[in-house]
C-alpha cells in the first residue's frame, strides 16, 4: 500500500513540475539611497538587495540572471542600457521582475511620472526615467511574464490606461503572457522610507509574504492582495496592483526551490497531509521515507475519523473499524458502535410505535372523510390537533359550515319568495328585493314588479279610455257602465255626479233608457246564453227587444242549454268595450294610403256618434248583427307535427286609436292544402274577408303556442297576424298583433278565448 501510494505521489507531483513554465527567471534590481542632486534615502538599497537575495534563496532565481544596480551604478544610462540588453536577451519562455526603490516624481501638467536615477539633476526632466520610455522598452521585450515593482513616491502615476479586469486563473492561464505593475502608493501619494537599517513598510510587507509563503506556485495576484493588506496595517499607505498594456490574462508564478531537508522541515512545521505526500513523491528513497509513510497513514486515519464523527452513522464507524483495525481510535470506535446499536434498537421500537399511531391517525381521517359531517371532522381535530390532516380538516369544517349557512339562507329566501308570491302585491315583491337583492329569485321579483307596474299602467290607460268614451256618449247609460267597471277610479266621483244629474231629470232618463236597452241587447245577443237573456228581461221586461229575448230564451231552454262556468261569467263581457290592452309602441309610420283610410273611418265614426247624440227624440236603430260570440268551442287536431287542419278563433278588442275590432278565422279542413284558411274582421265600420296562410308551433307540453298568419293585401301590402296562446284551465287565452308590412299602421287585440 505504501509503495503504491508513493508511486501515485511521484506521478502527481512529477506531473505538477512538468506543468511549470519553462525558461529562465530574470531580475533587474534597482536601489538608490545616494543622490548627487536629491535628498538621500535610508533603506532603498537594502530593500532592493533583500528582495534579490530572497528570490535567489527561496525561489527559482539564479545569480547569473540577476542585474543589480545600486546607488552610483543606477544612473540613467545604466538603467536604460540594462533594459535594452534585456530586450535583446529575453526569449518567449523567460520571465522578468523589475524592482525599483528610490525617488519618484509626478508632473500632472504633462501627465507624466518618473523614476529618478542617481545622477539626475533636479529640474532637468531629461535626466529622469519617464514612464512612457520605460513602458515602450517593456513592450518590446519577448518575455512571457513581466512583473514591475515600484517602491517610490507617486508611483501610482506610472500606470498607463488599460482594462484592469482581474479574472480568476487556472493552470492554463499560467502560460498566457502577462504584464503586471505593483506600486507602493497611489497616484499622488508619498510613501515612507522606514527607520534607518530596516525596510520600508511596503518592502517589509512584500518580503514577509514571500519569506513565509509555503505554497509551491504563488501567483502575482495573491502577492498583491496580501501585500496591500499588510502595508495598510503597517503605514496606512495603499499599494496598487494592476495589469499593464500588453497583458494577455496570465500571471507570473513564484515556484519554491526544493531540497529534501527543507521540504521535510516544512512538512513537519505545517503538519499538512499534502506536504507529506509531496515529500514522498519527490523523495521516494529519502532517509525519512518510513517516517513520512507512517505520518501519512496517521493523517489519513485522523481525517477519516473526523468525517465519521461528523456523520455519526453506525455504518461509518463500522467502516472505520475495518479500515484501521489497530488504529488510534479503535477503542473509541468500538464503544461508539455499541452505543449506536443500542440506540438503533430503541429507535426501531419507537418507530414501530410511531408507525402504529400514524396508521391509527390515518384510519381516523379516513373515517371522518367517509362520514363527511361537521361532528366527525371536529372529533378528529380534537384527537389529532397537530396532524398532517389538521389543516385540511379545518378547511372542510369551514366548507360545511359555509354550505349549511348557504342552505339555510336559501331556505329563508325561498320562504320569503313563497310569501311574496302568495301576497302577489308590489309591496311584498319589493320587500323581498330589499332583503335579497342578489338572491336566486331576485330576477323573477323584478319581473313581477315590472308586470305589476305595467298592469297598473294598463288599468290606468283602460280607465282613461273608458272615461273618454263615457264623456263622448254623455248619457246615463255610459256613466252607469263606467261606474260599474271603475267604482273607485280616478273619475268615479265626477261620473257619479253626472249620473245623478241625469237621474234627477226625467227627460234625461227617457233619453238614456233606449240607448241603455240597445247596448244591453247587443251584449246579450253576443253572449247568446240563458243567463244573458234572463238578466236582460229582468232589466227591460217591457222593452222593445223583450219579445225577441223571450223567444231566444225559449229556444235555448228547449235545446237543453246548460249554464256553464263561462256562461256564469259572461255578463262581464257586456263591459268589454271598456277594456283596452297594454299599450305597445307602434312602429314608425311611413307615408301611404292606409293612414288616410283609417283617418277617414275614424272621422266617419265620430260624425256618426255626433249625429246620434244630436237626434234625441229619434228611436235608436237596431245594431247590425254582432260578431260571433267569443266564447265557443274549438277542435284542435295536429297535422305534420306543427300545423292545424281545423282551428277556429274569435278575437275582440281595440285598435291603438280605440276603434273596436272583431276578428275571426277558420282553417281549411283540406289536408291536401294545409296551412291555409279564410278570415274576416270588422275594423270600425269596415268589413274585410280574405284567405290567409298560417303556421303554428306548440311547446313541448302543448300548453302554449304561437300562431302566425299572413293575409295577402292590396297595394298597401300584406298583413301579418301573430297570436300568443296559453291553455289556462279548460280554454285557450292570449293576445295578438297585426302589422301591415309597409309599416303604415298597427293595432293590438286581446281576449282570445277558445
Amino acid at each position: 500500500m505504501a509503495t503504491e501510494r508513493g508511486l501515485n505521489f511521484r506521478a502527481k507531483y512529477h506531473q505538477q513540475r512538468l506543468n511549470r513554465p519553462k525558461g529562465t527567471n530574470y531580475l533587474l534590481s534597482i536601489g538608490i539611497d545616494k543622490y548627487a542632486h536629491f535628498d538621500n534615502l535610508k533603506n532603498a538599497v537594502k530593500d532592493a538587495k533583500d528582495f534579490a537575495d530572497l528570490l535567489v534563496q527561496k525561489y527559482h532565481f539564479e545569480e547569473p540572471h540577476i542585474i543589480r544596480l545600486y546607488d552610483e551604478d543606477a544612473t540613467e544610462n545604466e538603467i536604460y542600457q540594462s533594459l535594452e540588453d534585456l530586450v535583446d536577451e529575453l526569449t518567449p519562455d523567460d520571465n522578468l521582475i523589475i524592482y525599483y526603490a528610490g525617488h519618484g516624481l509626478n508632473l500632472e501638467k504633462f501627465d507624466e511620472a518618473y523614476w529618478i536615477p542617481s545622477d539626475a539633476q533636479e529640474g532637468k526632466t531629461g535626466d529622469y526615467l519617464e514612464n512612457g520610455r520605460l513602458w515602450r522598452r517593456v513592450g518590446k521585450m519577448k518575455a512571457r511574464h513581466v512583473f514591475v515593482i515600484s517602491d517610490s513616491c507617486f508611483s501610482g502615476a506610472l500606470y498607463m490606461p488599460v482594462n484592469n479586469t482581474r479574472a480568476a486563473l487556472d493552470e492554463r492561464q499560467y502560460k498566457k503572457p502577462s504584464r503586471w505593475l505593483l506600486t507602493s502608493g497611489g497616484h499622488d501619494e508619498k510613501v515612507p522610507d522606514g527607520a534607518p537599517g530596516t525596510n520600508s513598510p511596503f518592502a517589509a510587507s512584500l518580503l514577509e509574504v514571500l519569506r513565509e509563503n509555503p505554497e509551491d506556485g504563488l501567483r502575482v495576484s495573491k502577492i498583491i492582495d496580501r501585500v496591500t493588506e499588510k502595508t495598510a496595517e503597517r503605514s496606512g499607505s495603499t499599494p496598487i496592483g494592476r495589469q499593464l498594456r500588453g497583458d494577455q490574462g496570465g500571471q507570473f508564478v513564484f515556484y519554491l526551490k526544493r531540497d529534501e531537508a527543507s521540504d521535510w522541515e516544512n512538512a513537519q512545521k505545517t503538519g499538512s497531509l499534502e506536504l507529506y505526500e509531496e515529500y514522498l513523491a519527490l523523495y521516494p528513497d529519502g532517509p525519512r521515507r518510513t517516517e513520512a509513510m507512517a505520518k501519512v497513514k496517521q493523517l489519513y486515519e485522523e481525517q477519516h475519523w473526523q468525517k465519521v464523527q461528523a456523520s455519526g452513522k453506525l455504518e461509518d464507524f463500522l467502516k472505520h473499524q475495518r479500515m484501521y483495525p489497530a488504529g488510534a481510535h479503535q477503542v473509541e470506535a468500538t464503544n461508539k458502535i455499541q452505543e449506536l446499536k443500542k440506540e438503533l434498537a430503541n429507535q426501531i421500537e419507537l418507530e414501530e410505535i410511531i408507525l402504529k399511531e400514524k396508521r391509527k391517525e390515518e384510519d381516523a381521517w379516513l373515517d371522518a372523510s367517509r362520514t363527511g359531517t361537521l361532528s366527525s371532522y371536529r372529533e378528529f381535530l380534537k384527537q389529532y390537533p397537530t396532524s398532517k390532516f389538521a389543516d385540511e380538516g379545518r378547511i372542510r369544517i369551514e366548507s360545511i359550515i359555509k354550505r349549511e349557512e348557504e342552505e339555510r339562507a336559501r331556505e329563508l329566501e325561498n320562504e320569503s319568495w313563497a310569501f311574496a308570491e302568495r301576497e302577489g302585491s308590489e309591496e311584498a315583491f319589493q320587500l323581498f328585493l330589499n332583503q335579497y337583492p342578489d338572491g336566486e329569485h331576485a330576477f323573477k321579483a323584478k319581473i313581477k314588479l315590472q308586470e305589476l307596474a305595467d298592469q297598473t299602467g294598463a288599468d290606468t290607460s283602460r280607465e282613461e279610455s273608458a272615461w273618454q268614451y263615457a264623456s263622448e256618449q254623455n248619457d246615463f247609460a255610459a256613466y252607469t257602465l263606467f261606474l260599474d267597471e271603475f267604482p273607485d277610479g280616478k273619475y268615479a266621483k265626477e261620473a257619479a255626479d253626472r249620473k245623478a244629474a241625469f237621474r234627477s231629470s226625467p227627460r234625461n232618463r227617457r233619453k238614456a233608457l233606449p240607448k241603455m236597452e240597445a247596448r244591453a241587447w247587443q251584449a246579450t245577443r253576443r253572449r247568446n246564453d240563458i243567463p244573458g237573456y234572463e238578466e236582460f228581461l229582468a232589466s227591460f221586461p217591457d222593452g222593445r227587444f223583450a219579445q225577441e229575448a223571450r223567444q231566444r230564451l225559449n229556444r235555448l231552454n228547449r235545446s237543453g242549454g246548460t249554464r256553464t262556468k263561462q256562461q256564469e261569467s259572461a255578463s262581464s263581457q257586456a263591459r268589454i268595450a271598456f277594456q283596452k290592452p297594454p299599450e305597445t309602441k307602434p312602429p314608425k309610420k311611413k307615408r301611404g294610403i292606409l293612414p288616410f283610410v283609417f283617418g277617414a273611418v275614424a272621422m266617419f265614426v265620430i260624425l256618426l256618434i255626433i249625429g246620434v247624440l244630436s237626434d234625441n227624440e229619434d228611436p235608436i236603430p237596431d245594431d247590425p248583427d254582432p260578431v260571433p260570440n267569443p266564447i265557443g268551442n274549438t277542435e284542435i287536431r295536429q297535422f305534420n307535427g306543427n300545423q292545424l287542419t281545423d282551428f277556429t278563433g274569435q278575437w275582440y278588442g281595440f285598435a291603438d286609436n280605440a276603434i273596436p275590432v272583431y276578428f275571426s278565422f277558420d282553417t281549411s279542413p283540406d289536408e291536401n292544402n294545409p296551412g291555409t284558411g279564410n278570415s274576416s274582421y270588422t275594423f270600425g265600420t269596415i268589413l274585410r274577408e280574405r284567405p290567409f296562410s298560417y303556421s303554428i308551433n306548440f311547446s313541448s307540453d302543448y300548453r302554449s303556442a304561437t300562431l302566425y298568419l299572413v293575409e295577402p293585401g292590396n297595394v298597401a301590402g300584406d298583413s301579418e297576424w301573430t297570436f300568443t296562446l296559453n291553455y289556462i284551465d279548460d280554454h285557450w287565452e292570449g293576445y295578438g298583433t297585426m302589422v301591415n308590412f309597409n309599416g303604415t299602421s298597427s293595432l293590438t287585440m286581446t281576449n282570445f278565448v277558445e
